[in-house]
């Protein structure tokens, strides 16, 4: 059986939500496996979710490229900064 310490590295390379990793340390009853694979959980689907975020915002510039615009400039709102 592993040790908490090498799953928790195991899960740290995992990227997946389905991953059969996961699936498979779900069986352990070890109460710091099910933290950390919670844990690791909720770092995926943060990503999921920030990735998600970054494709709307570039929802614009991508219809642009798609009409063979590839010079977008930006103004900021606030009128400081870049």
């Amino acid at each position: 059986m592993a040790t908490i310490k090498e799953i928790k590295e195991v899960l740290a390379k995992i990227t997946d939500l389905e991953s059969p990793f996961l699936k498979e340390f779900e069986k352990d009853s070890r109460s710091g496996v099910q933290k950390e694979i919670e844990k690791r959980k909720k770092a995926i689907q943060a990503e999921i979710d920030e990735n998600l975020r970054l494709e709307a915002m570039l929802r614009y510039e991508k219809e642009l490229y798609v009409q063979g615009i590839n010079l977008i400039a930006g103004v900021d709102e606030v009128g400081r900064g870049p």
